[in-house]
C-alpha cells in the first residue's frame, strides 16, 4: 500500500511539474534576413532566445555584460547563423550609449526584434547605479528604455519591427512612486533584504509593462511585455550569495524544481512574442504562457507619465 501511496504522489508531483511549465511556443518561421537584438542573452533565458532564434536563421546580435560567458554563446550561435556580440552594461548609462555606438560598426541597417531580456533581482543591500538609481530601476528599466530609444531608427528601418520586453509576475508588487523612484526611504532599513526589495524589483518590472504599452503611441513600434514564469536562472545570484538564503534554497531545492521552469520552458512566452504574427501580436499587451493577460496597475495615463519622466532623466543621454 506505501507503494503506491509514494508512486502516486511521484505521479501528482510530476504532473504538477507539468503543469507549472506553462504554455509551449509553437510557431516556427523562416527569419532568414531578420535582425534580432537580444539583451543578457550570455545565459538563461535570453540565452535560449537567442539560440531557437538563430535555428530559425534570423542574424542575431546578443549585448551582454559578461563577455566571457557571452563568447561561449556566441560560439554556438555562429555554428548555425550569423552573430555578433556587443559588451552593454546596462546599470551604466555610459555603457548603453558605448554599446550603441558598437552596434553603429557592425554595418546593421535595421533590427526587427529587440528583446529587452537582461536584468538584476533581489541584491542582498541596497545598490544604486553609477549614476545614481536604484539597481532594479536603473538596470531593468532605465538601461532598456535608453538602449530602446537610441535604436528606435534601426527599429523604424525595418518592416513591422517590434519590441518584447522581458517583464515579470512580480509586477503586482509595484508600489510605484515618482518622488520616490529610489525607494531611497528604504535604503538603509534592516527590512531592505525582503520587503522593499521586492518592492523595488516589482516597481521595475512594472515599468517594463508600461513602456511596451507606450511605445506604439510615441513611435509607431509595436511594443508588448511577458512574465516568463519562475525559471531557474541565475538572476537568483544575488539571493543566493547569502548564507543564510543560500542554505535555505538548497533545503527547498526539490519543491523549487516542480515549481520552477528549465531556461528553454521559461523562453517560450518571449519567443511567442518574438514571433506571433504581427498582426495577431496585441500592442502594449502583456503575455504569460504564450498568452494574452492582464497586468495590475498597468494604464495609459501611468504609461504616459513614466515616458516622461524616463525621458527627463535620460535627457542628457538621449542626445546623438
Amino acid at each position: 500500500m506505501c507503494i503506491f501511496c509514494i508512486l502516486g504522489l511521484a505521479l501528482f508531483l510530476w504532473l504538477l511539474h507539468i503543469y507549472m511549465t506553462g504554455g509551449v511556443c509553437k510557431i516556427k518561421k523562416d527569419l532568414n534576413g531578420k535582425i534580432v537584438f537580444i539583451t543578457g542573452a550570455n545565459t538563461g533565458i535570453g540565452k535560449e532566445t537567442a539560440l531557437q532564434l538563430g535555428m530559425m536563421g534570423a542574424t542575431v546580435v546578443i549585448a551582454c555584460r559578461d563577455t566571457n560567458k557571452g563568447q561561449l554563446v556566441l560560439d554556438q550561435l555562429n555554428k548555425i547563423t550569423k552573430a555578433y556580440m556587443i559588451k552593454l552594461d546596462l546599470s551604466c548609462l555610459n555603457s548603453v550609449k558605448q554599446c550603441v555606438e558598437d552596434f553603429k560598426k557592425l554595418n546593421i541597417s535595421q533590427i526587427d526584434i529587440l528583446i529587452n531580456n537582461a536584468g538584476v533581482m533581489a541584491p542582498q543591500t541596497y545598490k544604486i547605479t553609477k549614476q545614481s538609481y536604484e539597481l532594479q530601476f536603473g538596470t531593468n528599466h532605465l538601461g532598456h528604455f535608453l538602449l530602446t530609444e537610441l535604436l528606435i531608427s534601426y527599429l523604424k528601418s525595418a518592416q513591422q519591427s517590434r519590441v518584447v520586453n522581458v517583464a515579470s509576475l512580480a509586477h503586482k508588487h509595484s508600489q510605484l512612486d515618482f518622488k520616490d523612484i529610489n525607494c531611497a526611504q528604504y535604503a538603509n532599513s534592516k527590512l531592505w533584504p525582503i520587503k522593499y526589495n521586492i518592492q523595488a524589483y516589482g516597481n521595475s518590472k512594472l515599468c517594463n509593462i508600461l513602456h511596451a504599452m507606450e511605445i506604439s503611441k510615441r513611435h509607431g513600434i509595436k511594443g508588448c511585455s511577458l512574465h516568463p514564469g519562475v525559471v531557474r536562472t541565475e538572476l537568483v545570484r544575488e539571493i543566493v550569495g547569502n548564507p543564510i538564503l543560500n542554505l535555505l534554497f538548497k533545503l527547498v531545492t526539490p519543491i523549487y524544481f516542480i515549481f520552477t521552469k528549465s531556461c528553454l520552458q521559461g523562453a517560450q512566452t518571449t519567443l511567442q512574442c518574438a514571433l506571433e504574427d504581427y498582426d495577431k501580436l496585441i500592442d502594449g499587451g502583456y503575455y504569460s504562457d504564450c498568452k494574452l493577460k492582464q497586468p495590475k496597475f498597468a494604464n495609459k495615463q501611468l504609461a504616459e507619465k513614466l515616458w516622461d519622466f524616463s525621458v527627463e532623466k535620460l535627457r542628457m543621454y538621449m542626445q546623438k
